[in-house]
Parts: structure tokens; C-alpha cells; sequence
């Protein structure tokens, strides 16, 4: 928000001029902004039930934003107010400023020395009551808030050539066959820190290095599905299976169609591909499973941990038995052909050939939402494998369609109107009684 902001906070809170509300409340989303930074974040989430819910710093970040802004706004009408010429007002912002300053190098982000000298200076005359007017401080403030804010805008808003977004990454033209890519654990913990000499170089390595989500950005999937709030997913699912057997996680990586596994791995049958230019190694799967198939046999699914103990021991393949969620849908299944006749982001089109009874697994999350018709007619979707989706078909049905219409959508929709409504209505009220007085 620029150094002039921060220094009208901590002036304002030395001067105790907020009001309680607003600095409570700044302080509330303050703590939770951090997130699992530093040592507080992870003290909060082991002694505050529900932390874990909201340790995602990023969502509170423009609440923080607006309730400093507040505040700011409160400090700066009483920095320029005659009853504050006699209070050391000068003496109070130089020191706002040092500690600013000192911060920066506490949380090891130092500050550019030329920006910040030439915003202190027109801070410090627009601390000086005696010398100008109100408006002459006003214009000294509102200059060195924008002279600061070169700094903040280089550092959050990133625009690169065009070629840099429309090119895609080097190693995705050696990946010619469908299927998903899989991150290791390695290639995840790179991905948490953006290297290089300047910030053009440090995102160029990171978008050849496929850090997760850039191959989303060209049409390539990833086997870990994420999302925002992490309130279904199938990471758990994910990490808890690779943690039994060696065997057990290579059928895991067929069942969730990975065609292309980023960073080390102990497979044998994985052939390691040559992408010049590419700081990763990149290894193929030859025998991915499709997104969706019939099983042959499925078993009531129990606790996680013990069905993947259960999975582990053995031959188990993922593509010819599944757990499911309903004990009624446990038995022996037919074996159909299974074909992708259509898919969008919000709908699947698939066809079942084959007689009898079947069950249709897939690795695709079972995210609240999804409704299935089979031959026109609604179906309820299974949960197999504990979080993906499944779906039984009868003795003659082949044709599936699975749609992503989730109530909650629908419901903001009706909302939306009605707030339209409301405030229609009072406009057109007003304007009938102006027009009648």
C-alpha cells in the first residue's frame, strides 16, 4: 500500500487516535492473513479449534488491505488537524518511518534506498505544520504515497512479454500422449520458491519446470486436483496411498492416469524421457487407465488406511476392483467398453457398450455438484475409492451423461435477483414519488 501507509498506522496507533472497532478488527484479519507464516500461524492453528480452515493467507489479504486503508484514512484527517501542530507531530512521523524502515530488514525485505529516501523527504514536509498549509501537506502526502508505490506495483504486478504466456514450456512438446501429469513430492517443494537472477528469469524457470497449475494454462492435467479451500479433494487420498508399497503405488499412478510422472521416482517401467532444455526429468507411464472403465468386482469400502492395507497385499488392480461407499453396490460386475463420446469442463458424454450389470469407475473427484442421466433419465452418482466418482448401470443402459450443476450456483443465481428486484423496485418507488411531488 506504500511506506506512507504504514507510517500512518503506526503513527496513529502510537497517538491512540483509531477507534476501537476499526483497530480490533484490523487486528483480527491481521493474524489471520499470516496464515501459517512464522511462528504465530502454526501457535494459532495448534490451540485454536478451526485454524486449519482458514490458514490460507491469501483470502484475507484484501480484507487486511481495506481495514488499513480505514485506518490510514482516520490517521491522515487527524495528522492534519491543529490540535496535532503541538504534539511532536514532526519527531512522532521520522520515528514512524525509521521503524518502518527497520522492519523491512527484520522480515529480510529491504527496501529500495532512492524510492524510500525521496518518499521520506516529501513525508517529512508534509509533517511540518509551521512551514506549509494544509493543502501543501496534503499534496506532500498524497506525492509520497504514490512514490512508494512504484516499488510495491514492479513487486506484485508481473507483465512479461506476450511470448512468455503464449508459448507453452518446452517439455510439453515431448508429452504427445493423453493422460495426466503427476508431480513428485520433490518437484511440490521446488515449487514453493520462485529462483533466479531477476523476476523475468526466476518465472521463466518456474513455467519450464512445470511448476503445478502452468500445464492447466495449455490444456494438460495434473493428478492432483486442487481446490481453493480444500474442502473435497483427493490429495488425501493421494499421499495416503503412496506411503504403503512400492507396488502399490505404481497401480496407483495407472489408476489415476498418469501418463507423465515430473521428478524422481523408483518405477522400473517408466521410461525417462530427453527434453532438451528442460531442468526436469520427466518419466512416461506406458499403462495409464482412461478417466473412466468398468470394474469387475466391488467391495464395501471400510477406513482409508485399511483399504489401501488391503490393496497393498497381493495382486490388486485398480481397473478391475474398486471400494464403494454403498454396501448394496458390492458384488460382480459386467465388463463394458467404455468410451468418451464428449467432454467440456461441466459434462461428460460416455457410452457403456455391453450387456448387463456394470459399474463405471473413474479418477475424477467427487466434488458436490455432479449429477448423472442415464438414457435421459437422473441418476444418483456413486462415491468409490472413498472421493471419486462412480456410476451403476442396468442390464440395457449405455448412454451416460454427467453434468456440473451444483445447487449452491442456483441459489446465488435467485439471490442475485432478488437484490435486482429490491433495489428496482425502491429506484422506481423514488422516481414515482419525485415525479409526483
Amino acid at each position: 500500500m506504500g511506506l506512507p501507509i504504514v507510517a500512518l498506522l503506526v503513527w496513529g496507533f502510537w497517538k491512540g487516535i483509531f477507534l476501537r472497532t476499526s483497530w480490533v478488527l484490523f487486528g483480527l484479519f491481521l493474524v489471520l492473513s499470516l496464515g501459517e507464516t512464522l511462528f504465530l500461524g502454526s501457535f494459532l492453528k495448534g490451540w485454536i479449534p478451526g485454524y486449519s480452515l482458514v490458514i490460507r493467507s491469501g483470502f484475507w489479504l484484501p480484507i487486511v488491505i481495506l481495514f488499513a486503508a480505514r485506518l490510514a484514512m482516520e490517521a491522515s484527517d487527524n495528522f492534519f488537524r491543529k490540535e496535532f501542530r503541538k504534539t511532536h507531530i514532526l519527531s512522532a512521523w521520522m520515528i514512524a518511518w525509521v521503524l518502518t524502515y527497520g522492519a523491512s530488514f527484520a522480515l529480510k525485505t529491504p527496501l529500495d534506498l532512492g524510492g524510500f529516501g525521496l518518499s521520506f523527504g516529501l513525508g517529512i514536509l508534509a509533517a511540518i505544520p509551521a512551514w506549509f498549509t494544509p493543502r501543501w501537506r496534503w499534496a506532500f502526502l498524497i506525492s509520497s504515497l504514490l512514490v512508494s508505490l512504484g516499488q510495491a506495483a514492479t513487486s506484485v504486478n508481473v507483465l512479461l512479454d506476450r511470448s512468455y504466456y503464449d508459448a507453452p514450456p518446452r517439455a510439453l512438446s515431448a508429452m504427445e500422449k493423453s493422460g495426466r501429469l503427476f508431480n513428485s513430492p520433490s518437484v511440490l517443494e521446488q515449487a514453493g520458491i520462485l529462483k533466479g537472477g531477476s523476476i523475468a528469469a526466476a518465472y521463466e524457470g518456474a513455467k519450464q519446470s512445470l511448476y503445478p497449475d502452468w500445464p492447466l494454462a495449455f490444456g494438460r492435467e495434473e493428478a492432483q486436483v486442487y481446490n481453493s479451500l480444500y474442502l473435497v479433494g483427493p490429495d488425501n487420498w493421494i499421499w495416503t496411498s503412496l506411503r504403503f508399497s512400492k507396488a502399490h503405488s505404481r497401480r496407483v499412478m495407472d489408476y489415476l492416469d498418469t501418463r507423465y510422472l515430473l521428478g524422481m521416482n523408483h518405477f522400473a517401467d517408466f521410461k525417462p524421457l530427453q527434453i532438451n532444455g528442460s531442468p526436469l526429468e520427466i518419466s512416461e507411464n506406458p499403462t495409464p487407465l482412461p478417466k473412466w472403465f468398468c470394474v469387475r468386482q466391488a467391495l464395501a469400502a471400510s477406513t482409508l488406511e485399511g483399504d489401501f492395507q488391503k490393496a497393498s497385499v497381493g495382486v490388486w488392480d485398480y481397473g478391475k476392483t474398486c471400494f464403494v461407499q454403498d454396501p448394496n453396490r458390492a458384488g460382480d460386475y459386467q465388463v463394458r467398453q467404455v468410451a468418451e463420446i464428449s467432454r467440456t469442463p461441466q459434462r461428460v458424454e460416455l457410452e457403456a457398450l455391453g450387456r448387463g450389470p456394470a459399474l463405471l469407475v473413474s479418477s475424477e473427484t467427487a466434488y458436490p455438484g455432479w449429477s448423472a442421466r442415464v438414457e435421459g433419465q437422473a441418476r444418483s452418482l456413486e462415491t468409490v475409492n472413498h472421493v471419486f466418482r462412480g456410476l451403476y448401470l442396468n442390464n440395457t443402459e449405455s448412454h451416460v451423461s454427467i453434468s456440473y450443476e451444483p445447487t449452491t450456483f442456483r441459489l446465488g443465481l435467485f439471490g442475485c435477483l432478488l437484490v435486482w428486484a429490491f433495489w428496482t423496485g425502491l429506484g422506481a418507488a423514488r422516481w414515482t414519488g419525485e415525479g409526483r411531488v
